[in-house]
């Protein structure tokens, strides 16, 4: 036989607890969405070719270029201190991977298309280094043409992506 007042006190305690876990992360994303919005105003995406569009910001002039790449799962916005400290010295760009902050996703290519195929065996399936590279060099070559040399500024999933495009465009780089 149960007690209707504690069955009260046990479902108000599960809605509270449900409240308090499912509430502040719909607040989050609904504050994220807003927030991606008022900036994507304001952004400059380059084309970087297939349809792709990515973000980059340089500020400072001269050469070399510095391009900061941030680490794994995070944007630009982490390099904005360094970018600001050393743009006094050079041209110093930020830029957000491929499906990061401001960056719109890489395309998915069709292996099978007689116009995709030959693009996807050279540039590589999505989230891969040499793709990160390819789309980086596409990004200061096209879309945000960067005077050479580049120097490569990266952590974590950044500096894999550094060596990378390094091995790949051995003549754009410094050092």
């Amino acid at each position: 036989n149960s007690n209707p007042e504690v069955c009260s006190h046990i479902k108000s305690f599960f809605k509270t607890i449900l409240l308090m876990v499912l509430l502040p992360p719909m607040l989050n994303y609904a504050g994220l969405k807003k927030e991606e919005e008022f900036f994507k105003k304001s952004a400059v995406l380059g084309d970087v070719g297939f349809g792709q569009h990515m973000y980059m910001n340089c500020t400072g002039t001269g050469v070399p270029t510095i391009i900061l790449d941030a680490p794994t799962g995070s944007t630009s916005d982490v390099m904005l201190d360094l970018q600001r400290t050393l743009s006094h010295l050079s041209t110093v760009c930020v830029y957000d991977r491929a499906g990061m902050g401001l960056s719109e996703a890489a395309p998915r290519l069709n292996a099978s298309d007689p116009g995709e195929g030959p693009v996807l065996r050279t540039l590589g399936p999505q989230s891969t280094a040499v793709r990160m590279a390819a789309d980086l060099h596409r990004l200061v070559t096209f879309a945000f043409p960067q005077k050479r040399p580049l120097v490569l500024v990266g952590s974590e999933i950044g500096g894999v992506v550094a060596r990378t495009y390094a091995h790949l465009h051995p003549q754009d780089v410094s050092g």
